[in-house]
C-alpha cells in the first residue's frame, strides 16, 4: 500500500509525501497523483523517505519524474544509488 499525501508549500508549488510501498500499481498512482499536482500547482516536490519498498516500476516511475525535473527529497544513499544505476542503463 502507498499512502500519498498532498501539502501546499508555496503558491506556486507542493509537495507530495509519500509513505508506504511504491511497487506495482502503487508506482501508476504515485505518477498519476504527480501530473495532477503539477497540471494545478506547477513545480513539485516528491519527498519518498518515508517509502520502505520499491520495485523495477517504481523505480521507473521515479526516472521519468526526475527526467520532467520533480525535486525529489528523502532519499536514502540506496535509493540514490538504485536510481543512478537505472538512469546509467
Amino acid at each position: 500500500m502507498l499512502r500519498l499525501t498532498v501539502l501546499a508549500s508555496g503558491p506556486a508549488s507542493s509537495l507530495i509525501l509519500a509513505e508506504g510501498r511504491l511497487v506495482g500499481e502503487w508506482a501508476d498512482l504515485l505518477e498519476g497523483e504527480y501530473r495532477r499536482t503539477r497540471d494545478a500547482a506547477g513545480k513539485v516536490m516528491l519527498d519518498i523517505g518515508a517509502v520502505t519498498d520499491v520495485d523495477t516500476r517504481g523505480l521507473l516511475v521515479l526516472r521519468r519524474l526526475q527526467q520532467e525535473a520533480v525535486v525529489l527529497r528523502g532519499l536514502s544513499p540506496l535509493m540514490l544509488a538504485l536510481l543512478s544505476e537505472e538512469t546509467a542503463q
